[in-house]
Parts: structure tokens; C-alpha cells; sequence
């Protein structure tokens, strides 16, 4: 009978072995797995991106279309007159520095003839611009 008994306990710890065991390489399996899903991804962006090869053709076509643009804005350089632009830019400046007093001269004065409406409308200045069809951001 001890036998018996000894043989059973012997064949629980057994199991109980390769149950661990078991555990640990399924443990282990799944990390691997997760290790190649890693790899796989990484090999998927790796063939998806230029070669290195590709890389440098593109770069020596890049390069080589600069160099026509410069050269074909050296020679418009030469053609136009420097000063001319220098001029051009000067005189857009003014223009726009003008406008821009303009602009704000206007704008203050339809406040000014908004804010008059507005003591005598009925409603709040939300409404009176929606009325008018003013957007309240622009004033």
C-alpha cells in the first residue's frame, strides 16, 4: 500500500513538473511570437522604404534640379535689373502701408457709426451684426 501511495505522490509531482514546464515554454512561446509580429512589422516598413540606392539617385536628381533653377534664376537676374526690383519692392511697401492706414481709418469709423446704431437698437450687438450681415470677428 505504500508503494501505492509513494508511486501517487510521485506521479503528482510529476505532473505538477511538467505542468511548470509547460507554463514556461508556453511563457517562452508567446514571446517569441511576439518577437517575429516585431520583426515582421519592421521587415514590412524596411521593403516598403527607398533603397539606399533609390535614395541617392533621388538625391542627384534633386541636386541636379537645383542647379538648373539657380542657373535659370541668375540668368533672370541678369536680365532684370536689380535696382528695378529693389524699387519694385519698395514701391509694393508703400502701397501696402498705405492701405493698410486706409483700412484702419475706415474700419474705426464704421465702428464709430455702429456703436451710434447700437444705442438706439432694440436688440444687443450680437443681433445688430447678424442683422447687417457684419461677422462679429472682423470688427
Amino acid at each position: 500500500m505504500q508503494d501505492s501511495q509513494y508511486n501517487t505522490d510521485e506521479l503528482m509531482r510529476i505532473d505538477k513538473e511538467l505542468q511548470s514546464h509547460a507554463n514556461e515554454i508556453e511563457t517562452k512561446y508567446q514571446e517569441v511570437m511576439k518577437e517575429v509580429k516585431e520583426q515582421e512589422t519592421l521587415l514590412a516598413s524596411l521593403k516598403s522604404s527607398l533603397t539606399l540606392e533609390d535614395v541617392q539617385k533621388e538625391k542627384i536628381a534633386l541636386q541636379e534640379n537645383v542647379q538648373q533653377l539657380t542657373h535659370k534664376l541668375d540668368k533672370l537676374m541678369e536680365k532684370s535689373d536689380s535696382e528695378d526690383l529693389q524699387e519694385s519692392k519698395r514701391k509694393a511697401q508703400e502701397n501696402l502701408d498705405e492701405y493698410s492706414r486706409e483700412y484702419l481709418k475706415r474700419k474705426k469709423i464704421c465702428v464709430e457709426i455702429l456703436d451710434c446704431i447700437l444705442e438706439s437698437y432694440p436688440g444687443n450687438k450680437d443681433e445688430l451684426y447678424e442683422e447687417i450681415g457684419i461677422d462679429s470677428t472682423t470688427v
